[in-house]
Formats: C-alpha cells, sequence, structure tokens
C-alpha cells in the first residue's frame, strides 16, 4: 500500500476569490490518518553529520545580489482579515490549553521576549546535536503535554501541513533507526523527539505574538499580529524522500511539493528552458538558515505572467505547497497576494530539471515571495534528499 500528501489544487486560490470559508479546526488527533508519534528515549550519541544548512555557489560565475525592499505586494495586504482574525483565536486558545499542561520551568524555558530576534532567528535545518534551539522538546512531554503540542499543531497548520510536519518527524526516527545507512543512524542525533516548540510574547488574541516549531528538516515560524497571520521563513526537507513504515505503507511527506516542481520546468519549452537556466549551480538553498540578514539574490529567469494560463496555474500550485501548510483560508489569502504579483514575478532553475538528479534547484521570486527547492546527496544513506525555503520579503517573523 502506497500513500503520499495530496497534492494541493488551485482550492486556496479560487476560495479566495468565492469567498472566505469559516475557520474549521482539523479533526481530533486520533482520527489524523497520520499516527502520533509515540516518546522515545533520549539520544545522547555524538552527532558527526554533514548536512547544510546555507548555499554554497560551486561555479565561479557569482550572482548578483540586491537587498529585499518592502513591496506593496505582499502578506501585508492580508493584514487584519476575518479568516486570520478567526485562526488567531483558534490558535491563542490551542496555545493555552498546552501552556497550561506544563510546569514552571518548562514556560520558563518555552517563553521568550516578542522582541528576542535572537532567539527568533536560532533556526536551522540540522540535526540537533549540532546546534542549540530554543524552547522545549517533544520528547521531554508527557502524554498529556504531547496531546496538547499537537493538538496546537494542528490549529496552526492545514490538515495537509500538519501531516507534512508528523511524517517528517517520523522520518527522522527512520534516520536513526540505521535502517537506509547500514547502522550509522545510532551514531548520530536523530530523533522525532528533538523538535522544539517555543513561544514569543503572549499567545492570546488580542496581543502579538509567534510561535515557532522546528528541528531537524522542519522550521516553523508563524507570527500572530493584529489579526494577521504570516508564516515565514519555513524550511521544509526530508530525508529519506520516501520509506516504508511498520505497516507496509509507503511513506513519500514531500512527494506533491516535489511533484508541483517539475511539473512547472517540464511545461517549459526549449526556449523558456533556456531564458531560466541560472548560470550560478546550487547545492542548497540561498537563503536558510542564517540568512536573515542577507541580501536576496537578484531577480533571474521567466516572467511568470509570460507564461501561458496553465503554466501560471503550475505555478501557483507549486506555492501552494509552501503556503499551504498553514489554515487554508489565511493560505488562500496569502496566495491571491502571491498572484497578483506575477508580472514582476520570475521562475528559474539550475544545474538540472531532471526530477532524479542530485544537482537540481529550482526557485520562486517575486516583490514578496521567495521559494527555492534544491536537491542534496543524502547523509543517512538515501540517494537524494531535499532542501526547501519559503520566505516573504515584506514579512519576516511578523515584522
Amino acid at each position: 500500500m502506497t500513500t503520499s500528501r495530496v497534492s494541493r489544487p488551485q482550492r486556496y486560490w479560487r476560495q479566495f476569490i468565492s469567498s472566505v470559508a469559516a475557520l474549521t479546526l482539523a479533526g481530533s488527533l486520533a482520527a489524523c490518518s497520520v499516527p502520533s508519534i509515540a516518546p522515545s528515549s533520549t539520544d545522547t550519541s555524538t552527532d558527526t553529520s554533514t548536512d547544510t544548512s546555507s548555499g554554497t555557489a560551486s561555479t565561479a560565475t557569482a550572482e548578483a545580489t540586491t537587498g529585499a525592499t518592502p513591496a506593496a505586494t505582499g502578506t501585508d495586504s492580508v493584514a487584519g482579515t476575518g479568516a486570520s482574525a478567526e485562526n488567531t483565536a483558534a490558535v491563542s486558545e490551542a496555545a493555552a490549553a498546552f501552556k497550561a499542561t506544563l510546569t514552571e520551568d518548562q514556560i520558563a524555558v518555552l517563553s521568550f521576549d516578542y522582541a528576542d530576534t535572537a532567539a527568533k532567528s536560532n533556526w536551522s535545518n540540522l540535526p540537533e546535536g549540532l546546534v542549540e534551539r530554543s524552547g522545549v522538546t517533544m520528547g521531554e512531554l508527557t502524554e498529556e503535554q504531547r496531546t496538547a503540542a499537537l493538538a496546537l499543531l494542528q490549529a496552526m497548520l492545514s490538515d495537509e501541513g500538519y501531516e507534512q510536519v508528523l511524517e517528517t518527524m517520523a522520518a527522522d526516527d527512520v534516520l536513526a533507526s540505521g535502517s537506509l545507512s547500514g547502522g550509522m543512524g545510532p551514531q548520530l542525533d536523530w530523533s522525532s523527539d528533538n523538535y522544539f516548540f517555543a513561544f514569543f510574547g503572549d499567545p492570546t488574541a488580542d496581543s502579538r505574538f509567534m510561535i515557532q516549531f522546528g528541528g531537524h528538516h522542519l522550521a516553523l515560524n508563524i507570527d500572530y499580529s493584529d489579526g494577521a497571520v504570516t508564516m515565514t521563513p519555513e524550511f521544509v526537507g526530508i530525508e529519506p524522500q520516501t520509506w516504508t513504515d511498520a505497516s507496509g505503507t509507503t511513506m513519500e511527506p514531500l512527494a506533491a511539493l516535489k511533484d508541483a516542481v517539475f511539473a512547472v520546468l517540464d511545461s517549459l519549452g526549449a526556449e523558456e528552458s533556456a531564458a531560466s537556466e541560472l548560470a550560478q549551480i546550487y547545492d542548497d538553498v540561498v537563503m536558510g538558515a542564517g540568512a536573515d540578514d542577507d541580501a536576496f539574490p537578484e531577480d533571474g529567469g521567466v516572467l511568470v505572467s509570460d507564461l501561458t494560463q496553465d503554466q501560471q496555474d503550475l505555478v501557483t500550485a507549486a506555492i501552494e505547497e509552501w503556503v499551504g501548510d498553514i489554515d487554508e483560508t489565511v493560505a488562500a489569502e496569502i496566495v491571491a497576494s502571491y498572484v497578483d504579483a506575477y508580472d514582476e514575478t520570475y521562475i528559474a532553475w539550475s544545474g538540472s530539471t531532471d526530477s532524479g538528479s542530485e544537482d537540481a534547484y529550482f526557485r520562486i521570486s517575486g516583490p514578496a515571495v521567495w521559494i527555492e527547492y534544491v536537491h542534496q546527496s543524502g547523509i543517512g544513506g538515501s540517494d537524494i534528499h531535499l532542501h526547501t525555503v519559503y520566505r516573504d520579503k515584506t514579512s519576516a517573523y511578523g515584522a
């Protein structure tokens, strides 16, 4: 039996055009199609991973960079809408319920000032053994606390986004088992326990706050301010890309995302493909962890508005694979703002357009949206694993 996350069609964009639906919270944890990840013992082994967290260029030709200038188009345009306000209220309620289960010591570790930019930027895609993250770990939670933590994630995310998070955490347990690497896993600090929650500000519906959740190959930074919801920067990656769980089910957490990227690339004609190729070769995302203060690379490639409508729809579907990780109605508004800027938005690729190539790199860059997708060589025994990052040039950590 095989399962993978269902591709997000154009429903967010169409939903925004027609109407903003009322907020619907996810079902109970027991009804979720992805089982809860059970607590496991803490791995205290030394991590020797060589996974990377920032992009490097391997060609001599350097791409020009330019600072990110706030634009009128972007998530700022959806501030204070009914959908965002309803989602903020739901998240605030779930955050309070989670916090109520914690001890005073845990709350002290969980909580940061909203203005603590150093702690906000302390996320990484690296395994826990290589970095010190902010907040409370899933591994230290009791069953009651863990249930409340997962309920908070459900309130923050769409159904697909929630599944993706659980499956990303499960992938770390596959790496830890050593089943892909002939025993290498136990030497490394991979574990679904090593994912962290941090609160910035007081998570109440009438105050400004941000919730951070992340670990290996995952970073969520979702901000709730004045009724507006923003979610960047977001890092999503996976290794292994696919595996078979104990029930015989094949898991492919980022299959729909990968398919959406290569659907865009496969739609390009020869001239479009040549025009959208970048001279520089990338072995990782450029605007990943530690790049908050870096200038965004200069736009290059092909304007989305110069593509056919069918091709533009494919670009929209690709964007939805990232933006659609948060509440559906909020995502619809954000995607719509990016679509409105297609006459200033570019797609580009580098290295290879082959979905099986280790050299594949793809980006979407507009006045606000910035998405990168790249293949890396496997670390834990798989051939290729994925790194991606989504940023909004007008809104980092809600600012």
